[in-house]
């Protein structure tokens, strides 16, 4: 009886490898030659411990920024670029001092920033390397999407740890709209492991929700909230980044 009662649903919610397909394809389409302009907003915070011992730090900036097929113009206001000259000086002056404007710079560097604007490599990627676990039709901000639930691979980036990873597991969850292309997804990763036989145990976990704009033949972020969270020996460290981008 269970037996059949799977295979019912099978039938009624067929995995439709199709949808993948056509993601790819309408995505393949876009070119990414269309002029982009607009301001680029960064909220940046970072947790040291948990409880009454932890210790929060947090930086906010902008950058206006011109892209096209050819170029992109990035416009920091000189304000913010000595206030992060000033928060180095003091962090020279305490060894228990940090610098949350110099690591939200860093988020926002040429190539991030252009890949940020051109979506297309990283969700070919990720569609390309998925395996289809689920699909359904759904809605997203009141309008109807169909949804897609994939695994997909996890990388680390550390080689020591990668070396001694003994569990990971890949999640996306994608929203097409009537046209096949992405305006929002989902992406959940976890991996954990130990350094030495006892002692030495890791684990991260990241979430990232991004939010899509469409401007021309350009599929960009226009919103992606991260949280990420690195457990070991000394503690844990957890880090959140939300990117807003209002376009022109």
């Amino acid at each position: 009886m269970r037996v059949l009662m799977l295979a019912g649903l099978m039938i009624l919610a067929p995995l439709r490898a199709g949808d993948v397909d056509a993601a790819k394809a309408a995505i393949a389409q876009l070119d990414a030659k269309e002029a982009l302009t607009g301001r680029l907003s960064e909220i940046y915070e970072r947790q040291l411990g948990a409880g009454a011992e932890a210790h929060k730090v947090r930086a906010d900036l902008a950058l206006d920024l011109k892209a096209d097929s050819t170029t992109l113009d990035l416009v920091w206001d000189q304000t913010l670029l000595r206030r992060a000259d000033a928060e180095e000086r003091s962090r020279d002056r305490s060894a228990g001092g940090s610098m949350p404007l110099r690591e939200a710079l860093k988020e926002l560097d040429p190539g991030r920033v252009s890949h940020l604007l051109d979506q297309r490599a990283s969700l070919l990627g990720l569609l390309g390397q998925g395996k289809l676990l689920k699909t359904s039709e759904a809605s997203f901000e009141g309008r109807p999407a169909r949804k897609l639930e994939l695994g997909v691979p996890v990388r680390v980036e550390d080689d020591l740890l990668r070396a001694r990873i003994s569990a990971s597991e890949g999640r996306l969850t994608i929203w097409l709209g009537a046209d096949g292309l992405p305006v929002a997804s989902e992406l959940e990763l976890s991996y954990s492991g130990r350094k030495g036989r006892v002692f030495g145990r890791f684990e991260s976990r990241s979430t990232i929700r991004t939010r899509y704009g469409m401007r021309g033949d350009r599929v960009f972020v226009a919103h992606r909230d991260t949280a990420e969270s690195f457990t070991d020996d000394s503690g844990k460290r957890t880090t959140f980044v939300t990117l807003d981008f209002q376009a022109r």
